[in-house]
Parts: structure tokens; sequence; C-alpha cells
């Protein structure tokens, strides 16, 4: 039996493509991580230097993701309604982890902090950008947030990503 071709998520225009693989992506949250779209929910996720991604949704079902290239990586998963809790096992060379998709949840800034932040008028601004250890929706880790309205591009990295910072715009 051969495993079935995984479903594409719908392609992405050209020039934010560009954009998000240079690093350069006004909001990546709006092109990676899961979405709803017609037909179910577009799963897409950029891991450079990996052979192959894989996401687990609940109920251990699994769902590979088709190669877009340029380490991005998609997939359409059929008759959801809803973004599900998800986590992504990702191949390399020799190796497999798992790992939880930062862009499954919607960015830290919304846009109450980012009209107040432009105007000069956010009165809790610790509270708002800094890196900060925290758990939300049941996983543990970092949420870091920045103003730099001038920045090309900001992008996280440390040693979770081998000091690369390609993957996390």
């Amino acid at each position: 039996m051969t495993a079935k071709k995984p479903r594409t998520a719908p392609p992405l225009d050209p020039g934010e493509r560009a954009r998000l693989l240079a690093g350069e992506h006004h909001d990546p949250h709006a092109l990676l991580g899961a979405h709803p779209v017609k037909g179910g929910v577009a799963i897409r996720v950029l891991r450079p230097w990996a052979r192959g991604v894989t996401a687990v949704l609940p109920k251990g079902r699994t769902v590979e993701l088709h190669d877009d290239g340029d380490g991005l990586f998609s997939v359409l998963v059929p008759l959801l309604r809803k973004v599900p809790a998800y986590e992504l096992r990702v191949r390399y060379e020799g190796s497999e982890v798992a790992v939880r998709d930062p862009y499954r949840h919607l960015p830290s800034l919304g846009d109450l902090d980012l009209h107040l932040i432009g105007e000069g008028r956010h009165e809790e601004l610790w509270t708002a950008l800094g890196s900060r250890a925290m758990t939300h929706e049941g996983v543990t880790g970092t949420r870091f947030a920045v103003w730099a309205p001038n920045a090309r591009g900001v992008r996280v990295t440390g040693d979770f990503t081998h000091w690369d910072g390609s993957g996390l715009p």
C-alpha cells in the first residue's frame, strides 16, 4: 500500500514567500502556523535543512507535510474547521526532533498594544515587550516581542536553533 500524497496548503504569493525566506516579512504569523482555509486547515512551517516534517494531531493522528522547497513545508488537513493543538516531528539527516510550532499561537502583541506603542502611550511596555518565560495553552516556553518599526526583519536564534535564525522570523 502506498502512502497518500499530502495535500498542499494554498500557495503563497511569490512576493510574500520571498520576503518570508529573506527574513523580511512584516507578519510571518500570517503565513506560518495553522490557519482555517477553504476545505480544512492549512499548516505551513519553515524548517531550513529539514528532510521532512510530520504534524502530530490530537488522538495521535499524523499528517506528512509536503516539501514546498526552500525549507517550507505545508499540508491541507481536510475536514477540520478549527486549528487543532499539534506538534511537529522534523526529520534532519540522521535525526528526528519533536518540537512545538511557535506559529501555532497568535502573535503576542495585539492590535491595541501596537496602537498604543505607535502613539507612545503604552503604559505597561514591560509587560508587552522583551522576553518572558510563560506557559500558554499548556506549552511552556519563552515569548519574544520587540518594537522595531524600521527593522527589515527580526529573527529568534539560540542553541535551540543551532544558532541559525533562518527558521524563526
